[in-house]
């Protein structure tokens, strides 16, 4: 409405959005954009659905198609949550276990642009930045909307209170009215987390790997890794000092 009444002529407006990118349910749906223009006279653009994805690697967007299919399957999808097509394949995500802590920790320190540490909760996301004297580390809530060249996912599945709600994923289990909306919000969380890279993927969950990996459509997008190197590899950068301001 604010935008309405700003905006003139109607007819020049544009609007967009993702509703994939949707964490907790907000009640937007594009027919009360449209409803905007005829309460004005006006007829409504055409609503055009995008699907070639330029900010990720295929290797990603094929892991965020698998969340989109899974959630499709337990909870429904709503008419503009469209699967997605990509132009270069990309590494896949890698999932490092067998590797303590405080290795993956030493390991992580940022020391190039364009890296950034996800955590779920703010309070882990405090812990973290104090161990590594940075502050790019973001929870997933903060980092909608951007994007970054390497992502490091820290923790997803070792979440107590959302660990029942994958293992009722993990059986399969088609789910009762009552739990349909924290499926919807852990799968939204999740498809937020892994589309923020652009290249790579980082997921760790601790030494032992979350069992969330093990769900049918993602077992085989992920490539399971305890090799030290391989984190060094693909976290490790020199930046220089544009670079950083850039980011910033």
């Amino acid at each position: 409405s604010l935008v309405f009444r700003l905006a003139r002529p109607f007819d020049r407006i544009a609007f967009a959005g993702d509703l994939k990118q949707v964490i907790n349910p907000s009640g937007f749906r594009w027919e009360d954009v449209k409803q905007k223009f005829y309460e004005r006279g006006r007829e409504p653009p055409e609503v055009r659905l995008l699907n070639l994805n330029f900010r990720s690697v295929g290797s990603i967007v094929r892991l965020a198609n698998a969340l989109l299919e899974l959630k499709q399957a337990l909870v429904g999808l709503s008419g503009t949550e469209i699967r997605e097509d990509w132009k270069f394949q990309g590494k896949p995500p890698f999932l490092v276990h067998g590797i303590d802590e405080e290795e993956v920790l030493r390991r992580a320190r940022i020391t190039g642009a364009g890296r950034i540490i996800l955590v779920r909760d703010g309070s882990e996301q405090r812990r973290l930045k104090g161990l590594l004297a940075s502050e790019l580390v973001f929870t997933i809530h903060e980092a909608k909307g951007l994007e970054f060249d390497a992502v490091l996912l820290w923790k997803f599945g070792r979440d107590r209170k959302a660990g029942e709600i994958w293992r009722r994923i993990l059986r399969g289990e088609i789910p009762a009215s009552e739990h349909a909306p924290h499926i919807r919000h852990e799968l939204n969380l999740l498809y937020v987390a892994v589309t923020r890279t652009r290249n790579a993927l980082i997921l760790y969950d601790g030494p032992e790997a979350s069992e969330i990996w093990e769900a049918n459509l993602l077992r085989e997008l992920v490539h399971r890794t305890s090799e030290k190197e391989v984190l060094s590899g693909l976290w490790d950068r020199a930046s220089t000092p544009e670079q950083w301001r850039e980011q910033g």
